[in-house]
């Protein structure tokens, strides 16, 4: 089995600020670092599944630049396969400017690129040729509502299972929900989107409820950090992980997402999922501040969730 990500990417420059700058008051602020990494929500998650195993293909566009060529190196370096990704020669690469500050502070100034080309025929073609049954494919907010039309249609004809994440509500219609299997959502999304405004904080809310009557199964990532799941067969909740001051939570919703699938990938149940991708999550995000106290992703699931020997290895790997 594989997972397929359909989404940007996006060569990110890092700036490191002792304190944010006052943007509406036109304050100039003296960088103490600059860096650049990998990022977009596609690249981010397909990096998080390829981290724990899974067979990735990455979907998306390029331009035929200094930035894509770091873009598919950091692909390729983290084991996705990176032959889907188009590289458009008129356009140019996605970029983001990111402000860390020492306080606390980020912001995130985004220029979409190539990354808005990717059209709903290559992504029905690609899928044709790249998916079957149980597969995985994650798509999200970012693109366009007929790439997501063409991509969860597709999916169903061939049996794949799709991870649909909503940064913020979109109306893809009712027959489009139904074909959705893992609908994730942030709190604050999960509110609008279900017009439940009470604090989600276990996993009897109303929320989930009405989200059940649309999808076949909804994960709902929690203000405070943890996550609220559940599908037709059961619901619960996982508290958070490590720490939660200064993370960033974009980047590590996005391998939340990525880790979620390849453990779906791997033959785990939605709870089991859910529950090892918050590790996962909190690992990651240990890692990229320097922190030494979350606990360990064991390396028997980190590395041998895949078992050629052993398709449900993941639950006795975890016991």
């Amino acid at each position: 089995m594989s997972v397929v990500v359909i989404g940007p990417a996006n060569l990110e420059f890092v700036l490191q600020v002792p304190t944010m700058p006052k943007f509406a008051e036109g304050e100039s602020v003296r960088a103490v670092d600059l860096s650049t990494r990998v990022g977009g929500s596609g690249a981010i998650q397909a990096l998080a599944a390829a981290r724990l195993g899974a067979r990735v293909f990455f979907v998306g566009c390029i331009g035929n630049d200094e930035d894509g060529i770091h873009l598919l190196h950091g692909l390729r370096e983290g084991q996705v396969d990176a032959s889907e990704v188009e590289i458009l020669s008129s356009e140019t690469t996605g970029v983001g400017l990111v402000c860390l500050g020492d306080d606390g502070g980020r912001s995130l100034v985004v220029y979409a690129g190539a990354n808005q080309f990717i059209t709903p025929s290559r992504v029905m073609r690609t899928m044709v040729r790249l998916t079957s049954s149980r597969d995985i494919v994650i798509l999200g907010a970012s693109t366009s509502v007929e790439v997501l039309t063409a991509a969860l249609t597709t999916a169903k004809d061939n049996l794949a299972r799709t991870i649909l994440h909503l940064s913020y509500p979109v109306n893809i219609g009712h027959e489009l929900n139904e074909f959705c299997d893992f609908l994730v959502l942030d709190e604050f999304t999960a509110s609008a989107y279900t017009g439940v405004t009470t604090q989600i904080t276990e996993p009897e809310t109303p929320a989930l409820d009405v989200l059940l009557r649309q999808v076949k199964s909804a994960v709902i990532l929690t203000a405070s950090g943890g996550v609220v799941w559940a599908d037709d067969n059961s619901r619960g909740f996982c508290p958070p992980e490590g720490r939660m001051e200064n993370v960033d939570p974009v980047r590590s919703t996005d391998v939340f997402i990525g880790s979620l699938a390849a453990f779906l990938d791997a033959g785990a149940s939605l709870e089991e999922a859910v529950s090892h991708a918050l590790l996962s999550k909190a690992q990651t995000v240990a890692e990229d501040a320097d922190q030494t106290d979350v606990p360990e992703l064991e390396d028997s699931v980190r590395r041998n969730v895949y078992a050629d020997d052993d398709t449900t290895n993941l639950a006795l790997a975890a016991a």
